[in-house]
């Protein structure tokens, strides 16, 4: 700006909206795409989070990454993040990732990662918790925030408008009259979206709390795409 001077720096105006428009919209064979990488990494990513990979006691979180691994290259793909982050969180935060900590009951698990297809690279998260002996289902406090998790993502689902931003319109709304952890009404909730061809990370829009971004939503047909294919993240492997 400096360099222009007067009265050329007073003239520029700013593209970042026009690229963001450029590098969030889709054609609908590449939201097809994107459904079949989201896809692929949801059937892996469910099987790694069940006994058939897992036995509490004795598998560690590093076996599971490299499972994981090894089902990716199986198909001749590649992953998103390089080594899946396959990690255990409690009260204090996140408490180990792929390294050798062993899975023991009652911890809960979580899983960041996703698989490329086609130069398209989902980012899938999903959480898993491990039944103690004799548990049939999660504690009550854990299937209620999962509850939420779910009726939160079709709060969004439903109320997506192309062409608006989050912090504007029912989407935002809907979420502060949905959210209520602790049973506190309004409580802050925070969703990220966004598009990753061939980028580790794209621009897109913030939806939920505080964090809505400004940044209007494009491609719906993408976005609930993603939401629509296989089923929501169970907690119990």
């Amino acid at each position: 700006m400096k360099t222009l001077g007067e009265p050329w720096a007073d003239r520029l105006v700013s593209a970042e909206k026009l690229v963001s428009d450029f590098r969030s919209r889709r054609v609908a064979s590449e939201i097809v795409a994107f459904g079949e990488a989201a896809e692929k990494t949801r059937r892996i990513w469910e099987r790694a989070l069940s006994n058939e990979v897992i036995t509490p006691g004795v598998t560690a979180l590093e076996d599971v990454a490299w499972w994981i691994w090894d089902r990716i290259r199986e198909e001749g793909l590649d992953s998103a993040f390089d080594m899946p982050s396959v990690y255990i969180t409690g009260p204090e935060g996140v408490e180990a990732s792929s390294n050798e900590r062993i899975i023991q009951r009652a911890d809960v698990m979580m899983m960041d990662g996703g698989i490329c297809y086609l130069n398209f690279c989902p980012d899938v998260k999903r959480t898993a918790y491990v039944l103690k002996e004799g548990e049939g289902a999660a504690p009550a406090g854990f299937q209620h925030a999962f509850d939420q998790a779910v009726k939160v993502r079709e709060v969004i689902r439903r109320n997506l408008q192309v062409g608006h931003p989050p912090r504007s319109g029912s989407v935002h709304g809907s979420l502060r009259a949905t959210s209520d952890p602790g049973n506190r009404p309004g409580a802050p909730t925070a969703v990220t979206m966004y598009w990753r061809p061939s980028w580790r990370k794209v621009m897109g829009a913030v939806v939920g709390g505080a964090g809505s971004s400004t940044v209007p939503i494009r491609s719906p047909v993408a976005l609930s795409t993603a939401w629509k294919r296989g089923s929501p993240p169970r907690p119990s492997p």
